[in-house]
């Protein structure tokens, strides 16, 4: 006569089921035809849509930033370029400023060390008399020469 210990019914126990287990797995596996060649295209068209879809939202949200961000590059370039050229034009406008102003007073320097060689050649004193008048014309195109 055997004891039945707790350990010996656990064993019987599920003995029996891992058995029953077995032969139900056996029965479910029969021989079946499946063509593999459609089912691998079903799941690869399945596959391909969801990659498809997943490759079209990861381009989505890396390129919308990059577009936004681009965008905003190009408006402070612009911006930039069109302070730059501001910027050129007034110093432009300042430096023929400075040059014009430069000219009148050079000029205006000539006329005077003109006007003062006339007065040291008492030219200049009777303008309307005859004798003077030639001295006058030599003198104005001795001048004119050293331009």
């Amino acid at each position: 006569m055997q004891v039945a210990t707790p350990l010996h019914a656990f064993l019987r126990m599920t003995s029996g089921i891992f058995l029953e287990l077995n032969s139900r797995q056996c029965l479910a596996k029969r021989p079946t035809t499946v063509n593999f060649r459609a089912s691998w295209e079903r799941m690869r068209a399945g596959r391909v849509r969801i990659l498809w879809l997943v490759l079209g939202a990861l381009l989505l949200v890396s390129a919308l930033p990059i577009g936004l961000y681009h965008r905003q590059v190009l408006q402070l370039s612009q911006d930039k370029l069109i302070d730059n050229e501001r910027v050129q034009q007034t110093d432009l406008t300042r430096s023929l400023t400075q040059e014009i102003q430069f000219f009148a007073a050079n000029m205006t320097q000539q006329l005077v060390n003109e006007v003062q060689i006339l007065a040291l050649m008492n030219v200049i004193d009777n303008v309307e008399d005859p004798v003077a008048e030639p001295k006058g014309h030599a003198c104005i195109g001795e001048l004119r020469g050293q331009q």
